[in-house]
Protein backbone atom coordinates (compact mmCIF):
# COMPACT_ATOMS: atom_id res chain seq x y z
CA UNK A 1 0.00 0.00 0.00
CA UNK A 2 1.11 3.50 -0.72
CA UNK A 3 1.25 6.13 2.00
CA UNK A 4 -0.79 9.21 1.49
CA UNK A 5 1.30 12.17 0.43
CA UNK A 6 1.05 15.19 2.63
CA UNK A 7 -0.62 18.21 1.20
CA UNK A 8 1.66 21.24 0.74
CA UNK A 9 -0.02 23.07 3.56
CA UNK A 10 0.68 20.10 5.86
CA UNK A 11 4.47 20.01 5.25
CA UNK A 12 6.46 21.38 8.18
CA UNK A 13 9.04 23.88 6.95
CA UNK A 14 11.93 24.49 9.38
CA UNK A 15 12.26 28.06 10.57
CA UNK A 16 15.29 29.84 9.05
CA UNK A 17 16.63 33.19 10.16
CA UNK A 18 17.76 34.60 6.81
CA UNK A 19 19.80 37.43 8.34
CA UNK A 20 21.55 34.99 10.67
CA UNK A 21 22.34 32.68 7.75
CA UNK A 22 23.82 35.53 5.72
CA UNK A 23 25.84 36.56 8.74
CA UNK A 24 27.18 33.00 9.11
CA UNK A 25 28.12 32.85 5.43
CA UNK A 26 29.90 36.20 5.61
CA UNK A 27 31.76 35.12 8.73
CA UNK A 28 32.81 31.89 7.03
CA UNK A 29 34.01 33.84 3.98
CA UNK A 30 36.05 36.18 6.18
CA UNK A 31 37.64 33.21 7.97
CA UNK A 32 38.52 31.61 4.62
CA UNK A 33 40.05 34.86 3.40
CA UNK A 34 42.08 35.24 6.58
CA UNK A 35 43.33 31.67 6.27
CA UNK A 36 44.66 32.51 2.81
CA UNK A 37 47.33 35.07 2.13
CA UNK A 38 51.09 35.29 2.47
CA UNK A 39 52.15 34.16 5.91
CA UNK A 40 54.60 36.24 7.92
CA UNK A 41 56.16 33.22 9.55
CA UNK A 42 59.54 31.53 9.62
CA UNK A 43 58.01 28.42 8.09
CA UNK A 44 56.82 30.38 5.04
CA UNK A 45 59.99 32.41 4.47
CA UNK A 46 62.70 29.96 5.51
CA UNK A 47 66.23 31.44 5.36
CA UNK A 48 64.78 34.88 4.48
CA UNK A 49 62.90 35.07 7.77
CA UNK A 50 65.74 36.78 9.65
CA UNK A 51 65.53 39.68 7.19
CA UNK A 52 61.73 39.72 6.92
CA UNK A 53 61.55 39.96 10.71
CA UNK A 54 64.24 42.67 11.06
CA UNK A 55 62.74 46.16 11.51
CA UNK A 56 65.98 47.73 10.29
CA UNK A 57 65.84 46.02 6.88
CA UNK A 58 64.22 47.98 4.05
CA UNK A 59 64.98 45.89 0.93
CA UNK A 60 65.68 42.19 0.29
CA UNK A 61 66.89 41.47 -3.26
CA UNK A 62 67.83 38.12 -4.79
CA UNK A 63 69.15 38.36 -8.35
CA UNK A 64 69.12 34.65 -9.09
CA UNK A 65 72.62 34.16 -7.75
CA UNK A 66 73.24 36.07 -4.53
CA UNK A 67 71.24 37.88 -1.86
CA UNK A 68 71.62 41.59 -1.14
CA UNK A 69 70.14 43.57 1.74
CA UNK A 70 69.59 47.29 2.34
CA UNK A 71 68.94 48.64 5.83
CA UNK A 72 68.02 52.04 7.22
CA UNK A 73 71.68 52.70 8.03
CA UNK A 74 73.61 50.69 5.46
CA UNK A 75 73.71 50.64 1.67
CA UNK A 76 72.71 47.55 -0.26
CA UNK A 77 75.29 44.87 0.42
CA UNK A 78 75.78 41.20 -0.31
CA UNK A 79 75.11 38.78 2.55
CA UNK A 80 76.44 35.26 2.97
CA UNK A 81 73.17 33.41 2.49
CA UNK A 82 72.84 30.43 0.19
CA UNK A 83 69.38 30.25 -1.36
CA UNK A 84 68.96 26.96 -3.19
CA UNK A 85 67.06 26.69 -6.46
CA UNK A 86 64.58 24.37 -4.75
CA UNK A 87 63.87 26.92 -2.03
CA UNK A 88 63.45 29.81 -4.49
CA UNK A 89 61.08 27.69 -6.62
CA UNK A 90 59.09 26.61 -3.57
CA UNK A 91 58.84 30.15 -2.20
CA UNK A 92 57.70 31.50 -5.57
CA UNK A 93 55.04 28.79 -5.81
CA UNK A 94 53.85 29.47 -2.27
CA UNK A 95 53.47 33.18 -3.01
CA UNK A 96 51.65 32.50 -6.30
CA UNK A 97 49.30 30.01 -4.64
CA UNK A 98 48.48 32.28 -1.72
CA UNK A 99 47.55 35.21 -3.96
CA UNK A 100 45.88 32.96 -6.56
CA UNK A 101 47.98 34.16 -9.49
CA UNK A 102 49.62 32.29 -12.33
CA UNK A 103 53.41 32.41 -12.51
CA UNK A 104 54.90 30.76 -15.58
CA UNK A 105 56.38 31.44 -19.01
CA UNK A 106 53.20 33.16 -20.15
CA UNK A 107 52.93 35.14 -16.90
CA UNK A 108 56.57 35.89 -15.99
CA UNK A 109 55.96 38.62 -13.41
CA UNK A 110 54.45 37.84 -10.02
CA UNK A 111 53.50 40.71 -7.75
CA UNK A 112 52.01 40.50 -4.30
CA UNK A 113 51.79 42.47 -1.09
CA UNK A 114 50.95 42.13 2.57
CA UNK A 115 50.37 44.80 5.19
CA UNK A 116 54.10 45.45 5.40
CA UNK A 117 55.73 43.74 2.40
CA UNK A 118 55.83 44.55 -1.30
CA UNK A 119 56.93 41.56 -3.38
CA UNK A 120 57.99 41.20 -7.01
CA UNK A 121 59.23 37.95 -8.59
CA UNK A 122 60.62 37.63 -12.13
CA UNK A 123 60.46 34.24 -13.87
CA UNK A 124 63.70 32.48 -14.80
CA UNK A 125 62.80 32.67 -18.49
CA UNK A 126 63.21 36.45 -18.23
CA UNK A 127 66.41 36.47 -16.19
CA UNK A 128 69.55 34.66 -17.30
CA UNK A 129 70.58 33.88 -13.71
CA UNK A 130 67.27 32.43 -12.60
CA UNK A 131 64.30 33.72 -10.63
CA UNK A 132 64.74 37.24 -9.30
CA UNK A 133 62.98 38.26 -6.08
CA UNK A 134 62.63 41.79 -4.73
CA UNK A 135 60.98 42.42 -1.37
CA UNK A 136 60.48 45.84 0.21
CA UNK A 137 59.55 46.15 3.86
CA UNK A 138 56.94 48.83 4.49
CA UNK A 139 56.64 49.62 8.21
CA UNK A 140 53.38 50.74 9.81
CA UNK A 141 55.28 53.43 11.66
CA UNK A 142 57.03 56.66 10.84
CA UNK A 143 60.73 55.92 10.62
CA UNK A 144 61.28 59.69 10.77
CA UNK A 145 60.24 61.54 13.91
CA UNK A 146 61.08 65.04 15.10
CA UNK A 147 63.53 63.63 17.63
CA UNK A 148 65.22 61.18 15.26
CA UNK A 149 65.48 63.83 12.52
CA UNK A 150 67.43 66.06 14.88
CA UNK A 151 69.49 63.32 16.50
CA UNK A 152 70.61 61.91 13.16
CA UNK A 153 71.13 65.40 11.70
CA UNK A 154 68.67 64.59 8.95
CA UNK A 155 67.55 68.23 8.98
CA UNK A 156 68.35 71.32 11.05
CA UNK A 157 65.86 72.59 13.68
CA UNK A 158 65.04 75.75 11.71
CA UNK A 159 64.51 73.87 8.45
CA UNK A 160 62.40 71.24 10.22
CA UNK A 161 60.27 73.96 11.81
CA UNK A 162 59.80 75.56 8.40
CA UNK A 163 58.55 72.33 6.81
CA UNK A 164 56.12 71.62 9.66
CA UNK A 165 54.82 75.19 9.48
CA UNK A 166 54.29 74.75 5.74
CA UNK A 167 52.04 71.75 6.46
CA UNK A 168 50.09 73.88 8.95
CA UNK A 169 49.82 76.57 6.25
CA UNK A 170 48.42 74.04 3.73
CA UNK A 171 51.35 74.26 1.35
CA UNK A 172 51.87 71.68 -1.37
CA UNK A 173 55.02 69.54 -1.26
CA UNK A 174 56.99 67.75 -3.95
CA UNK A 175 59.80 65.51 -2.71
CA UNK A 176 62.60 64.48 -5.05
CA UNK A 177 65.74 62.43 -4.71
CA UNK A 178 67.48 59.27 -5.82
CA UNK A 179 66.19 55.74 -5.29
CA UNK A 180 66.71 54.83 -1.64
CA UNK A 181 66.92 58.43 -0.42
CA UNK A 182 63.70 58.05 1.57
CA UNK A 183 61.16 60.09 -0.41
CA UNK A 184 58.17 58.04 0.75
CA UNK A 185 59.30 58.13 4.37
CA UNK A 186 59.55 61.92 4.32
CA UNK A 187 56.09 62.09 2.74
CA UNK A 188 54.73 59.91 5.55
CA UNK A 189 56.40 62.12 8.14
CA UNK A 190 55.06 65.38 6.70
CA UNK A 191 51.54 63.96 6.36
CA UNK A 192 51.54 63.08 10.06
CA UNK A 193 51.13 66.81 10.84
CA UNK A 194 47.86 67.05 8.90
CA UNK A 195 44.92 67.55 11.31
CA UNK A 196 42.83 64.39 11.72
CA UNK A 197 39.61 66.13 10.67
CA UNK A 198 41.02 67.11 7.26
CA UNK A 199 40.26 64.32 4.80
CA UNK A 200 43.35 62.75 3.29
CA UNK A 201 43.15 60.60 0.17
CA UNK A 202 46.23 58.53 -0.58
CA UNK A 203 46.88 57.14 -4.06
CA UNK A 204 49.45 54.38 -4.52
CA UNK A 205 50.03 51.11 -6.33
CA UNK A 206 51.29 49.49 -3.13
CA UNK A 207 50.19 50.47 0.35
CA UNK A 208 53.47 52.02 1.48
CA UNK A 209 52.14 55.23 3.02
CA UNK A 210 50.28 53.29 5.73
CA UNK A 211 48.27 56.39 6.57
CA UNK A 212 45.37 54.70 8.37
CA UNK A 213 47.76 52.56 10.41
CA UNK A 214 49.86 55.53 11.49
CA UNK A 215 46.82 57.78 12.11
CA UNK A 216 43.91 55.41 12.87
CA UNK A 217 41.55 58.22 13.91
CA UNK A 218 42.16 60.35 10.84
CA UNK A 219 39.59 60.90 8.08
CA UNK A 220 41.25 59.11 5.19
CA UNK A 221 40.53 57.13 2.03
CA UNK A 222 43.33 54.89 0.75
CA UNK A 223 43.04 54.29 -3.00
CA UNK A 224 44.86 51.38 -4.61
CA UNK A 225 45.72 51.73 -8.30
CA UNK A 226 46.52 49.12 -10.94
CA UNK A 227 46.23 48.64 -14.69
CA UNK A 228 42.43 48.80 -14.51
CA UNK A 229 42.28 51.82 -12.20
CA UNK A 230 45.20 54.07 -13.00
CA UNK A 231 46.84 56.93 -11.10
CA UNK A 232 45.12 59.37 -13.43
CA UNK A 233 41.69 57.84 -12.76
CA UNK A 234 42.32 57.75 -9.01
CA UNK A 235 43.41 61.38 -8.84
CA UNK A 236 40.32 62.46 -10.75
CA UNK A 237 38.12 60.36 -8.45
CA UNK A 238 39.67 61.98 -5.38
CA UNK A 239 37.99 65.29 -6.16
CA UNK A 240 34.57 63.62 -5.89
CA UNK A 241 35.61 62.11 -2.56
CA UNK A 242 35.85 65.53 -0.86
CA UNK A 243 39.62 65.44 -0.48
CA UNK A 244 41.32 68.16 1.52
CA UNK A 245 44.73 66.55 1.00
CA UNK A 246 45.86 64.35 -1.87
CA UNK A 247 48.93 62.27 -1.04
CA UNK A 248 50.20 60.55 -4.19
CA UNK A 249 52.98 58.01 -3.77
CA UNK A 250 54.72 59.14 -6.95
CA UNK A 251 53.91 61.24 -10.01
CA UNK A 252 55.45 59.45 -12.97
CA UNK A 253 53.64 60.28 -16.18
CA UNK A 254 50.66 62.07 -17.64
CA UNK A 255 48.78 61.90 -14.33
CA UNK A 256 50.82 65.02 -13.54
CA UNK A 257 48.16 66.99 -15.43
CA UNK A 258 45.34 65.70 -13.21
CA UNK A 259 47.44 66.21 -10.08
CA UNK A 260 48.20 69.82 -11.00
CA UNK A 261 44.53 70.41 -11.77
CA UNK A 262 43.57 69.13 -8.32
CA UNK A 263 46.01 71.53 -6.66
CA UNK A 264 44.58 74.40 -8.67
CA UNK A 265 41.10 73.52 -7.37
CA UNK A 266 42.21 74.06 -3.77
CA UNK A 267 43.17 70.50 -2.79
CA UNK A 268 46.50 70.31 -0.96
CA UNK A 269 49.06 67.78 -2.10
CA UNK A 270 52.14 65.79 -1.15
CA UNK A 271 53.91 63.69 -3.77
CA UNK A 272 57.31 62.48 -4.94
CA UNK A 273 59.14 62.41 -8.25
CA UNK A 274 62.62 61.90 -9.68
CA UNK A 275 64.81 64.91 -10.43
CA UNK A 276 68.34 65.90 -9.41
CA UNK A 277 67.62 69.44 -8.18
CA UNK A 278 64.63 70.79 -6.25
CA UNK A 279 64.44 73.85 -8.49
CA UNK A 280 63.78 71.65 -11.53
CA UNK A 281 60.53 70.28 -10.09
CA UNK A 282 58.11 72.65 -11.93
CA UNK A 283 59.69 71.98 -15.32
CA UNK A 284 59.82 68.24 -14.56
CA UNK A 285 56.08 68.20 -13.81
CA UNK A 286 55.38 70.18 -16.99
CA UNK A 287 57.45 67.78 -19.10
CA UNK A 288 55.54 64.80 -17.66
CA UNK A 289 52.28 66.22 -18.97
CA UNK A 290 53.74 65.85 -22.45
CA UNK A 291 51.57 68.39 -24.26
CA UNK A 292 53.29 70.95 -26.49
CA UNK A 293 50.21 73.14 -26.57
CA UNK A 294 49.62 74.92 -23.29
CA UNK A 295 53.10 74.21 -21.95
CA UNK A 296 53.50 77.78 -20.71
CA UNK A 297 50.16 77.62 -18.89
CA UNK A 298 51.13 74.36 -17.18
CA UNK A 299 54.47 75.85 -16.18
CA UNK A 300 52.76 78.89 -14.67
CA UNK A 301 50.38 76.60 -12.76
CA UNK A 302 53.34 74.57 -11.51
CA UNK A 303 55.09 77.65 -10.11
CA UNK A 304 51.79 78.85 -8.63
CA UNK A 305 50.59 75.70 -6.90
CA UNK A 306 53.58 73.47 -6.11
CA UNK A 307 54.78 75.76 -3.27
CA UNK A 308 57.60 73.70 -1.69
CA UNK A 309 60.19 71.46 -3.35
CA UNK A 310 62.60 69.21 -1.47
CA UNK A 311 65.65 67.32 -2.67
CA UNK A 312 66.96 64.51 -0.46
CA UNK A 313 70.66 63.80 -0.25
CA UNK A 314 72.19 60.39 0.36
CA UNK A 315 75.85 59.68 1.01
CA UNK A 316 77.73 56.51 1.84
CA UNK A 317 80.63 56.37 4.27
CA UNK A 318 83.66 54.17 3.78
CA UNK A 319 82.26 51.69 6.29
CA UNK A 320 79.14 51.28 4.14
CA UNK A 321 76.75 53.13 6.43
CA UNK A 322 74.27 55.48 4.81
CA UNK A 323 73.68 59.10 5.70
CA UNK A 324 70.37 60.54 4.46
CA UNK A 325 69.52 64.19 4.86
CA UNK A 326 67.44 67.01 3.44
CA UNK A 327 69.81 68.63 0.97
CA UNK A 328 67.64 71.35 -0.63
CA UNK A 329 64.46 73.18 0.26
CA UNK A 330 63.07 75.40 -2.45
CA UNK A 331 59.92 77.54 -2.58
CA UNK A 332 58.10 78.36 -5.80
CA UNK A 333 56.17 81.45 -6.75
CA UNK A 334 54.53 82.86 -9.86
CA UNK A 335 54.72 86.63 -9.49
CA UNK A 336 53.07 88.48 -12.38
CA UNK A 337 54.32 85.88 -14.83
CA UNK A 338 57.81 85.79 -13.31
CA UNK A 339 58.70 82.27 -12.26
CA UNK A 340 60.60 82.19 -8.98
CA UNK A 341 62.38 79.12 -7.61
CA UNK A 342 63.94 80.40 -4.41
CA UNK A 343 66.44 78.03 -2.85
CA UNK A 344 66.37 78.65 0.91
CA UNK A 345 68.42 75.61 2.02
CA UNK A 346 71.23 73.89 0.12
CA UNK A 347 73.59 71.18 1.36
CA UNK A 348 71.39 71.33 4.43
CA UNK A 349 72.43 74.89 5.16
CA UNK A 350 70.44 78.15 4.99
CA UNK A 351 71.20 80.24 1.93
CA UNK A 352 71.05 83.51 3.85
CA UNK A 353 71.96 84.48 7.40
CA UNK A 354 68.91 86.75 7.51
CA UNK A 355 66.17 84.11 7.38
CA UNK A 356 63.48 86.73 7.88
CA UNK A 357 64.01 88.12 4.38
CA UNK A 358 64.78 84.91 2.51
CA UNK A 359 61.20 83.99 1.54
CA UNK A 360 59.55 85.47 -1.58
CA UNK A 361 56.87 88.07 -0.70
CA UNK A 362 53.79 86.11 -1.81
CA UNK A 363 54.97 82.97 -0.08
CA UNK A 364 55.60 84.88 3.15
CA UNK A 365 52.09 86.39 2.90
CA UNK A 366 50.60 82.92 2.50
CA UNK A 367 52.20 81.81 5.76
CA UNK A 368 51.09 84.92 7.61
CA UNK A 369 47.54 84.45 6.30
CA UNK A 370 47.56 80.97 7.84
CA UNK A 371 48.76 82.39 11.17
CA UNK A 372 52.46 81.50 10.78
CA UNK A 373 54.34 84.60 11.93
CA UNK A 374 57.65 82.87 12.62
CA UNK A 375 58.24 80.39 9.75
CA UNK A 376 61.47 78.95 11.15
CA UNK A 377 60.17 78.19 14.63
CA UNK A 378 57.39 75.84 15.74
CA UNK A 379 56.20 74.20 18.94
CA UNK A 380 56.71 70.64 17.69
CA UNK A 381 60.45 71.26 17.39
CA UNK A 382 60.89 73.59 20.34
CA UNK A 383 59.25 71.07 22.67
CA UNK A 384 61.75 68.37 21.72
CA UNK A 385 64.14 67.62 24.60
CA UNK A 386 67.00 66.95 22.23
CA UNK A 387 66.86 70.52 20.96
CA UNK A 388 68.52 71.73 24.16
CA UNK A 389 71.84 70.20 23.09
CA UNK A 390 71.53 70.97 19.40
CA UNK A 391 71.43 73.98 17.08
CA UNK A 392 71.73 74.89 13.41
CA UNK A 393 75.46 75.59 13.68
CA UNK A 394 76.05 72.00 14.83
CA UNK A 395 74.08 70.73 11.85
CA UNK A 396 75.96 72.91 9.37
CA UNK A 397 79.28 71.67 10.74
CA UNK A 398 78.15 68.07 10.39
CA UNK A 399 76.92 68.58 6.82
CA UNK A 400 80.20 70.27 5.91
CA UNK A 401 82.10 67.20 7.10
CA UNK A 402 80.02 64.95 4.88
CA UNK A 403 80.02 66.97 1.66
CA UNK A 404 82.16 65.44 -1.06
CA UNK A 405 84.39 67.95 -2.82
CA UNK A 406 85.01 66.97 -6.41
CA UNK A 407 88.13 69.13 -6.52
CA UNK A 408 89.52 72.28 -4.93
CA UNK A 409 87.96 74.54 -7.55
CA UNK A 410 84.49 73.49 -6.39
CA UNK A 411 85.05 73.73 -2.65
CA UNK A 412 83.92 77.33 -2.27
CA UNK A 413 80.84 76.70 -4.40
CA UNK A 414 79.89 73.59 -2.42
CA UNK A 415 80.23 75.14 1.01
CA UNK A 416 78.99 78.64 0.57
CA UNK A 417 78.39 81.55 -1.73
CA UNK A 418 75.41 82.54 -3.79
CA UNK A 419 72.63 80.35 -5.11
CA UNK A 420 74.13 80.48 -8.59
CA UNK A 421 77.57 79.47 -7.35
CA UNK A 422 76.20 76.53 -5.46
CA UNK A 423 74.20 74.93 -8.23
CA UNK A 424 74.88 76.82 -11.44
CA UNK A 425 72.28 77.66 -14.06
CA UNK A 426 68.88 76.00 -13.72
CA UNK A 427 69.03 74.84 -17.31
CA UNK A 428 72.05 72.71 -16.52
CA UNK A 429 71.09 69.23 -15.40
CA UNK A 430 74.29 67.66 -14.15
CA UNK A 431 73.59 64.18 -12.76
CA UNK A 432 74.80 63.49 -9.24
CA UNK A 433 76.68 60.36 -8.40
CA UNK A 434 74.35 57.72 -7.04
CA UNK A 435 76.63 56.77 -4.15
CA UNK A 436 79.40 58.97 -2.84
CA UNK A 437 82.16 57.60 -0.70
CA UNK A 438 83.28 59.49 2.35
Amino acid sequence: MFERKAKPEEIEIPSIDIEEKISQLNEKQVIQQNERGIKITEEFWGPLWKYINDEDVTDIDFNGYDLRIRTTTKKKHRVDENLSIDFVDALSNRIANEVAKEFNVQNPVLEAETDNLRISVLHETRNKRGKSICIRRVPKINRITVKSALEKKYVSPNALSFLINCVHAHCNFTISGEIGSGKTELGKFLSSFIPEDERVITVEDNYELQYSSIKPNADCVEIHVDNNFTYDMAIKAALRQNAKWLVVAEVRDKEAKSYLKQLSSGVNGITTLHTDDARNIPSRITNMIGETEGTQTYLEDAFTFLNVGIYLGIKVKNDGTIYRYIDQICVFENSAGKHIAKLIYANGRPMDEDMNSILPPQFAKKLIKEGIEYPFSCAEVENTDYLIQYNDEDFEEEITKRVILEDKSESSAKLGGSEELLFGNLTENKPRRREEKI
